[in-house]
């Protein structure tokens, strides 16, 4: 995963010329990606983006996560499927730039399977947790870079069923290949509580 995104960033670096386009809200894209997170192996991630407003677009997603991984005398799986909304206010502050606030929400239902692999150890076979709730906000800035570059930063906070904010900072980087495709990369890490961090490739497509 490291490779594919110093490669996708690589890509983005090639084009120099600085253009006067706005940025466009109105798109679907897919990211796949991974964590430091023993039971997050992989992510998929499909999303789907629509203006509302000059200053407003929308947001929506599903996402699927999973991983696996060995205690003492016990194998774990977990898996979950989870609904993300947002909603994305964004103005131009200078040519090129623009600042963001992101108000969001996600859904999860997670389940984990636990078998054991040695006779004195056991495990409950399965445990679900439902309608695990999330709510997060967000201040950041867009910038164009060149005519075919672009890239997002932003300071979230995170919290879910009363625990304590979980701080994070997002990064993005995306190239665009036709008019209408852009590949790109993604990267976020905590900057408080457990030690996290996820790494994703990204492919949009305009609409």
């Amino acid at each position: 995963m490291k490779k594919l995104l110093a490669m996708v960033i690589s890509l983005t670096l090639i084009n120099s010329y600085v253009s006067a386009e706005g940025f466009n809200y109105d798109y679907i894209q897919a990211r796949i990606g991974t964590t430091n997170s023993k039971a997050t192996d992989e992510l998929f991630i499909i999303e789907a983006s629509k203006s509302v407003h000059e200053n407003i677009a929308l947001r929506g997603g599903l996402a699927y996560r999973h991983g696996d991984w060995s205690l003492t005398g016990k194998n774990k799986e977990q898996t979950s499927s989870q609904i993300t909304a947002e909603i994305i206010f964004h103005k131009e502050v200078f040519s090129n730039t623009e600042v963001l606030l992101n108000v969001g929400y996600s859904n999860t239902d997670y389940k984990t399977t636990c078998k054991t692999t040695a006779a004195l150890y056991s495990c409950s076979a399965t445990t679900r947790i439902n309608n695990h709730e999330a709510y997060g906000g967000g201040l950041g800035i867009r910038q164009r870079l060149s005519e075919s570059i672009e890239t997002e930063l932003y300071y979230v906070g995170v919290t879910s069923n009363g625990s304590p904010t979980t701080n994070q900072v997002h990064i993005s980087l995306m190239k665009e290949l036709s008019s209408n495709l852009s590949i790109g990369a993604n990267y976020r890490w905590n900057t408080n509580g457990a030690d996290f961090n996820q790494s994703e490739v990204v492919i949009r497509r305009k609409f």
